[in-house]
């Protein structure tokens, strides 16, 4: 399993969200990550044998990807236009790893509706 898939997975608005309602050391913000929260966050293990669990894999990768090379041109944008273009696209793969990573977890539409309704875009 790559290491941006983890990364994708702990990025998005569902893991936040579960992180935020189980933290035990840290109600309050996210401002502190402790090992001890972390380790009980439930990472979806995926079998790459599996044809539709490699395909959701490949996807997230793709995505993340995508996201990191968005993220370094709107670091290096010059001029607003493409600042304004880069945070939309960065946007738009959030909303697509978001997502991935609810069909993953095979949450509902209401599940979905709950978690978006919580979380921070």
């Amino acid at each position: 399993m790559s290491f941006k898939f983890i990364l994708g997975v702990l990025n998005s608005r569902l893991l936040n969200a579960y992180y935020r309602a189980k933290s035990l050391t840290n109600k309050k913000s996210i401002a502190q990550v402790k090992k001890l929260d972390l380790d009980k966050l439930p990472i979806r293990v995926v079998n790459l044998s599996d044809a539709t669990q490699r395909s959701q894999h490949e996807n997230m990768v793709m995505r993340v990807d995508a996201i990191l090379d968005a993220k370094k041109k709107l670091a290096q944008a010059i001029t607003d236009k493409d600042t304004t273009y880069y945070r939309n696209k960065c946007a738009a793969l959030e909303r697509q790893i978001d997502r991935l990573v609810y069909d993953l977890y095979g949450l509902t539409a209401e599940d979905v509706t709950f978690i978006e309704a919580e979380t921070p875009s």
